[in-house]
């Protein structure tokens, strides 16, 4: 700050307190002429939900070039390394759209405490959009950083849920309209509040492409979801219909890619829509069990259960139910089943966190054997809950075959009893007697 007022070159010169309240800015900002919206301050004070906001609005010759992104985390130095608030990326608890000239940041962090909030941004060129050759990918790019806020919460008087797992940025149609120009026909804003049970959102194609889309819940395995969403292509036309089975906060992805492309080229996320259903007409039974029902395992129910082998499933890597790794935060559970089960799981860390998307599964080509590998963000006791059915079970229940207690120790101070469950608070906790 210049120490002579005139210096500033301001019509109204500042204070050097009102100066240290400013956002702290970077020449990118400046750089597309962006500006604040409302006037935020450096330090940002949720309110009683957890919540606050940031808009920036951006000039009209550079707002459908300009990209932006964001990163959320703690700032105390106990937890600046966590990226995870009980099982859930901190991201997920903001959210970002874009609507007409500027771009919205919605907080609402899970946890009292202090947090940074650092906003990134750049402008893309032809060579970041998909164009007429279908085998030229989008080019990555770098952002770079515009602002940076901290953002205190004091208290918090109601829990607050993380978004639905989707891909990560921006929420609403404006990234289909940059990247693929794809021009929403029904749905230009990125949360929709559905007045019935299905809804079709509709956007004119410039060429043909390929589309996949994705409906996620919070506790729902995805795969439960796929057969409620559904894309088709009428001449220049797409159409996504999406069908509630119930009531609740959904994220749709959706992904594209030119219809000429190699089989070697992926699908790359074109848009995001936050959806709040507040009532079904009817709900419609979903194929696997929400992850709360896995909480209520008990100490007497590890390893095989009796569905297990009835549905010819065998253990091949870990047999033992109750698994110590203290060199490794990953681990490999490989199983042989049948080509026609469905298979699902839950991995909740003590006492009560859903750590289920740190989990990926790989079923070989003959769909004759599945692995799961496990990612462990933090030491502590994990349970792995393995559920399964027959294709051709009518009643779209899945159960509960395979249990398996995780101790995930890197300081190797403690270790399992083979005999005994680890203690816990009698209050809470997966491992613990009742």
């Amino acid at each position: 700050m210049a120490a002579e007022p005139q210096w500033q070159l301001l019509e109204r010169p500042i204070t050097i307190e009102e100066f240290q309240q400013l956002p702290f800015v970077r020449s990118v900002f400046f750089h597309y002429g962006m500006k604040f919206m409302d006037s935020p301050r450096a330090v940002l004070r949720t309110n009683s939900k957890g919540g606050t906001e940031v808009k920036i609005r951006v000039p009209p010759e550079h707002i459908k070039d300009v990209v932006f992104h964001y990163q959320l985390r703690f700032a105390d130095k106990e937890r600046r390394q966590d990226t995870d608030y009980k099982g859930a990326k901190v991201e997920r608890f903001v959210f970002q759209t874009m609507l007409d000239d500027h771009v919205v940041y919605s907080i609402h962090v899970p946890t009292s405490g202090e947090y940074f909030l650092e906003i990134f941004a750049n402008k893309i060129d032809d060579s970041h959009r998909v164009g007429e050759d279908p085998n030229s990918p989008m080019m990555p790019f770098r952002l770079k950083c515009a602002c940076k806020f901290r953002v205190i919460c004091d208290s918090l008087q109601n829990k607050m849920h993380p978004l639905p797992c989707c891909a990560a940025g921006e929420w609403g149609p404006a990234k289909s309209i940059r990247h693929f120009d794809l021009i929403p026909v029904t749905h230009r804003v990125g949360v929709i509040s559905p007045q019935t049970d299905r809804i079709e959102i509709k956007f004119k194609i410039p060429r043909p492409l390929h589309f996949l889309a994705k409906l996620r819940k919070n506790g729902i395995d995805d795969h439960a979801l796929d057969r409620f969403v559904d894309t088709s292509v009428s001449g220049n036309e797409l159409t996504v219909s999406v069908l509630f089975p119930e009531s609740g906060q959904y994220g749709l992805d959706l992904y594209a890619r030119p219809e000429r492309a190699a089989d070697s080229q992926t699908l790359a996320h074109a848009a995001k829509y936050l959806i709040n259903m507040e009532k079904v007409s009817q709900t419609i039974e979903l194929d696997v069990t929400k992850v709360d029902a896995a909480t209520l395992m008990s100490k007497d129910k590890w390893g095989a259960l009796p569905m297990f082998e009835k549905l010819g499933m065998r253990a091949l890597s870990h047999r033992d139910a109750k698994i110590r790794t203290t060199d490794s935060n990953q681990l490999t559970i490989e199983m042989g089943i049948s080509e026609r089960l469905q298979i699902s799981y839950h991995l909740i860390r003590e006492p009560d966190e859903d750590h289920r998307e740190h989990v990926t599964v790989a079923r070989n080509e003959e769909g004759r054997k599945v692995k799961f590998f496990v990612n462990m963000l933090r030491p502590g006791n994990y349970l792995f809950a393995i559920y399964a059915k027959q294709d051709t079970d009518p009643s779209r229940k899945m159960v509960n075959v395979f249990n398996y207690m995780i101790k995930y120790s890197p300081d190797g101070s403690s270790h399992i009893n083979s005999n005994e469950t680890p203690k816990r608070d009698k209050k809470s906790g997966l491992f613990g007697k009742k």
